[in-house]
Parts: C-alpha cells; sequence; structure tokens
C-alpha cells in the first residue's frame, strides 16, 4: 500500500452514492471530504462556509468563480485535517478535473454505478427534488419513469467514455487508485479498504453516516418500459459499456 497523499478526490458522477461515501470518509478520524466544492451552481458547502462566509472571510469567496484553482487550494491548505479531499463530477470545472486526474499527489477515488441504474435514479431524483435521504420517513413520493432511449444512449456513452479516460489515464501514469462500486459502500470490506489506505489504526464515529438509499426498489418497479429498454440495450450492445 503506497503512502497516503494529504488531498484526494472522489471521481464520479450524481446518483452514485456519493453523499454515502462522503459521510463514510468523514467519519474516519483524520479525513475531511468537503463534497462539491466546484459545483457552480450551488450555495457553498457547509464544512467550508467558516471560511468564507463572514464580514472578513479567510477565503475570497468570489475565487470560487473568478480563480477557481486557487479557491479550491484556499480551502484545502486550510482545512486542519491530515487527510482532505471532495467531490468533482463531469461539469464542475473540466480544465481543474483534467489536471486533478493527471496529478499524482491527488489520490483518485473512483466511484462507479450500473448506468442505467444512476441515470433511473436522476431522473426520479428530478421528479421528486430529494437529492439525499438521511431518514426514512422523509423520502419523498416517486412514480416510475418512462425511458427515452435515444437520452439515455448519449448519457451511457458520455459518462462511459468519462470513466474510461479517468481510468485509462491513472493506469497510463502508474497511479494508484481505490474504486469503489455504488453496491459496495455499505459493504464493510469497503471501510476496511479506506483504512487500509489512510491507517487502519484511526477510530471511526459510524454515526456520522446517516444517508439512506431513496430508491431501492428493482429498476423493473422503477421503469415504466422497462422491458422494451434492456430490449434496446442488448439489440444496439449498449450493455457493454455498463458497470453492473
Amino acid at each position: 500500500m503506497p503512502t497516503p497523499a494529504r488531498r484526494f478526490v472522489i471521481l464520479s458522477i450524481m446518483r452514485t452514492g456519493s453523499n454515502l461515501l462522503e459521510q463514510m470518509l468523514n467519519s474516519i478520524e483524520g479525513v475531511t471530504c468537503h463534497g462539491e466544492l466546484l459545483n457552480q451552481p450551488n450555495g457553498v458547502n457547509s464544512s467550508v462556509r467558516h471560511l468564507v462566509e463572514g464580514d472578513h472571510p479567510v477565503v475570497r469567496p468570489s475565487l470560487r468563480v473568478e480563480k477557481p484553482r486557487e479557491y479550491l487550494d484556499a480551502i484545502l491548505d486550510r482545512t486542519p485535517a491530515e487527510h482532505v479531499g471532495f467531490r468533482i463530477f463531469p461539469d464542475h470545472h473540466n480544465p481543474i478535473l483534467k489536471s486533478l486526474v493527471e496529478d499524482p499527489t491527488v489520490h483518485k477515488i473512483i466511484l462507479t454505478r450500473d448506468l442505467l441504474e444512476s441515470y433511473t435514479s436522476l431522473q426520479i431524483a428530478q421528479q421528486n427534488n430529494q437529492w439525499i435521504m438521511n431518514h426514512a420517513g422523509t423520502r419523498k413520493p416517486w412514480a416510475p419513469i418512462t425511458i427515452e432511449m435515444g437520452d439515455f444512449k448519449n448519457y451511457a456513452l458520455k459518462n462511459a467514455a468519462y470513466y474510461y479516460h479517468i481510468i485509462s489515464r491513472c493506469h497510463q501514469t502508474g497511479q494508484h487508485t481505490t474504486p469503489i462500486e455504488y453496491n459496495q459502500i455499505n459493504d464493510p470490506a469497503t471501510l476496511h479498504r479506506l483504512l487500509a489506505y489512510f491507517g487502519p489504526d484511526r477510530a471511526v464515529h459510524s454515526e456520522k453516516v446517516t444517508a439512506l438509499r431513496q430508491n431501492p426498489e428493482p429498476l423493473e418497479q422503477k421503469i415504466k418500459n422497462y422491458s422494451e429498454v434492456m430490449k434496446v440495450i442488448k439489440r444496439i450492445r449498449l450493455d457493454d459499456w455498463l458497470f453492473d
């Protein structure tokens, strides 16, 4: 196992369980994961508000738009944790995403999910506007979706290409990565793998992990035209690009 880097990044896409993985990382003593620091449409992540808000902010909030790399470095440098990271998705900031993939001093946690599952979850979240669920009683109503195959094909190919690029570049440049699949997040073996990297003797505060799976039903119950979708996927061999 290589010496753990101070900085790490979760490379993923929406609806892959990244909120849960972020909470799991934050449950490990000495590890801080800040969330989506460069997701411009969203507000400032709660874990960094003490740095960017108030009359005399430690980090000027306008840097987030004006000089995002400077903003990112300022946040990470001022985080008093042994290991600090954040989540980044495609289109948050592509130049920074590219530089992170090439940077061997930043450890990559590559989080994947079956792309039909993530697409379906995204459609349901957009439908009922629920992006995280920390308590079972807060689940919002939802209805099965109808998948338009042209839209799903574009989604699947775009995100498969994204993952292929980051995985191949890390391999080509000899970088150690931690790959995690959505269905593995709650597996105790995943926590053991993270502890093996960051330090096996670190305390774990499991009470910090509260995120729940929002729509655990099988795809057949979530997709109205499920049979049609699966026939098209097999016919055009799109299943070769899925991760399940």
